[in-house]
């Protein structure tokens, strides 16, 4: 009993620690763009500011089939402010997937560019731009039911665009698309339809890729002592 009191002490005691730890972070103004972008002939989309701020927050391509137009993206920013905590997921806007009859050129991806001004807990102000690159999947207009969905997909979650806290490389990572409750990596839009969702971030610690992990090292690290070890066993 005195072991599992103690243990649930040093879990607690964790839990406060990181409760402390935790850098909250104001973030003040987001705004997006769409570039560069890539259609499957190797030109760029058409792209279209909305809102009248600097950037294009949404793209269109294709030769259209019907009178609902181009094939297209669109990302409405967050209202802000938002008060984000570290490792808290919170919407960073809305992002509109027109998925429409439409001719070549089709869209292969697109980088989307989230700017923020955030200010930190100590008071420093920050403005960052965390980019990412959507993957797009136009599929061929035949057939039934599900046949002709296109599928958008989040091709890295995690941007090398980094900021400090305490000596510590943060960075702004995405958890996916919000939809009904579910948050997942990718989502499809049924043929001439209109398909929304809820794109969802949260600052995080960054942590570099193709980092070797500490056992791989120390099993090389003791293969070479053996190795020496039976070269100079052999010697003797």
């Amino acid at each position: 009993m005195k072991k599992i009191l103690f243990n649930s002490c040093i879990i607690a005691a964790i839990a406060l620690s990181g409760a402390v730890q935790a850098a909250p972070i104001t973030v003040n103004s987001i705004f997006s763009d769409w570039s560069p972008t890539k259609l499957d002939n190797g030109a760029q989309a058409s792209y279209f500011n909305t809102d009248g701020i600097a950037g294009n927050e949404e793209i269109r391509w294709g030769i259209p089939d019907t009178s609902a137009g181009q094939s297209g993206y669109r990302f409405a920013s967050s209202t802000v402010p938002i008060n984000a905590e570290v490792d808290t997921a919170f919407s960073l806007g809305t992002f509109t997937h027109f998925n429409f009859p439409v001719y070549a050129p089709s869209l292969v991806n697109a980088q989307l560019n989230i700017g923020m001004d955030f200010t930190l807990n100590d008071g420093t102000n920050l403005n960052k731009t965390f980019n990412f690159l959507f993957g797009h999947d136009e599929t061929s207009n035949s057939g039934n039911n599900n046949c002709c969905n296109d599928v958008v997909s989040i091709s890295n979650l995690i941007t090398t665009d980094t900021f400090l806290i305490d000596g510590t490389h943060y960075t702004l990572s995405l958890s996916g698309f919000l939809q009904s409750g579910v948050i997942v990596d990718s989502f499809s839009t049924v043929e001439n339809k209109v398909n929304q969702a809820s794109l969802v971030g949260q600052f995080t610690e960054y942590r570099q890729a193709n980092v070797p992990e500490p056992a791989p090292l120390l099993l090389f690290g003791l293969g070479l002592l053996s190795l020496v070890g039976a070269r100079r066993y052999k010697a003797k």
